[in-house]
C-alpha cells in the first residue's frame, strides 16, 4: 500500500508539473531520482544511523532530497491545465475546473519521505526482498511492452505494405490449415520485404 501511494504522489506531481521544452523528460528523470534518494535516505536513517559513517551518509541523502525537490520546484513549471502538455489534457480538461492539491509538489514530496521511512521500518531482508520484487516486476514490465511493441509494429507495417488486419489474420488461419497433421505449430506473420 506505501508504494501504491507513492506511486500516486508522483503521479499527482506528473499530472501537476511540466517538464521544459528543452528538456522534455526532465521531470520523469527527477522524480525517479528523488523516490530513489528518499528510500536510500530512510533507509540509511533507520538502519544506519548508530554508525558513524551512516550519520555522514543519511545527512548527504537529506541534502539530495532537498536538492531534488528544488530542482522540481525551480525547473518544472506547474502545468496550465491538468497534465500539462501530454495531448488528452487538452481534450478533457479545458475550462474544466478540476482537484487542486495545495502546495505541489511540496505535499507530495513530504508524502513520498513518509512513506519512504515507513517502508525503511522493514528488517533488512524484507527491504532486500522489496527491492529483488521492483527488479523482477520491473525487468518483466519492459520485456512485455518492448515484446508487445515489436508485434504491433510488425502488424502496422503488413497493413500498410500488404492490406488490413483482417487479411493478417485470414493469413494466419490459411497457414495454420496447411499444416502437417498432428503438428501444434503457430502460425506467424509473413515476412516484410
Amino acid at each position: 500500500i506505501l508504494v501504491a501511494f507513492t506511486v500516486t504522489n508522483s503521479s499527482l506531481i506528473v499530472m501537476r508539473r511540466e517538464s521544459p521544452t528543452y528538456r522534455p523528460r526532465l521531470l520523469g528523470q527527477l522524480l525517479v531520482a528523488f523516490n530513489v534518494v528518499s528510500l536510500g535516505m530512510c533507509i540509511t536513517f533507520v538502519h544506519g544511523w548508530g554508525f558513524a559513517w551512516g550519520k555522514v551518509l543519511a545527512l548527504i541523502l537529506a541534502a539530495l532530497v532537498a536538492l531534488t525537490w528544488g530542482l522540481i520546484k525551480m525547473f518544472c513549471p506547474s502545468s496550465a491545465v491538468f497534465g500539462g502538455n501530454r495531448p488528452i489534457a487538452s481534450t478533457w480538461a479545458e475550462g474544466v475546473e478540476y482537484f487542486r492539491t495545495p502546495f505541489v509538489p511540496l505535499i507530495p514530496c513530504l508524502g513520498t519521505i513518509f512513506n519512504a521511512y515507513l517502508i525503511a521500518q522493514l528488517d533488512m531482508s524484507g527491504i532486500l526482498l522489496l527491492l529483488l520484487y521492483f527488479v523482477i516486476s520491473t525487468a518483466f514490465y519492459f520485456y512485455y511492452g518492448a515484446r508487445k511493441r515489436a508485434v504491433r509494429s510488425r502488424q502496422r507495417r503488413f497493413r500498410r505494405g500488404r492490406g488490413s488486419y483482417e487479411e493478417v489474420e485470414m493469413h494466419q488461419v490459411e497457414s495454420s490449415e496447411d499444416a502437417v497433421d498432428g503438428e501444434d505449430t503457430k502460425p506467424e506473420l509473413p515476412a516484410i520485404t
